[in-house]
């Protein structure tokens, strides 16, 4: 009788274990990454991957932008000087600039030095 008792405790642990098993399995799968997420982080990635690039374009045309700047303000200084009395002696030496920057007058802008 002793042993009945005891396969008969063993079938209700083994009952339970059954019951806690699938409801783990039922946890884990809504726990689990769905088709949708996976999706939209693969998404994310890419757009991070691209605006680590458009970062890099805009650190690049910023130094850019900074170089212009002070080769035009190098220019400036040169033609109000006085040193130099021709003017068009200066256009040879800034045909390096791009040609938006030799329309645009330089403006200084409010509470600069310049």
């Amino acid at each position: 009788m002793n042993q009945a008792k005891q396969l008969y405790n063993l079938q209700e642990i083994d009952l339970r274990l059954g019951m806690m098993s699938d409801v783990l399995a039922q946890v884990e799968s809504q726990l689990g990454e769905s088709q949708a997420l996976m999706a939209v982080r693969a998404v994310m990635e890419q757009e991070r991957g691209r605006l680590a690039e458009l970062e890099k374009e805009q650190h690049a045309a910023e130094w850019e932008a900074e170089d212009t700047e002070s080769k035009c303000r190098i220019l400036e200084e040169k033609l109000y000087s006085g040193k130099t009395r021709n003017p068009n002696l200066l256009s040879k030496t800034g045909s390096w600039l791009p040609s938006s920057a030799r329309r645009q007058p330089h403006w200084p802008k409010k509470g600069s030095p310049e």
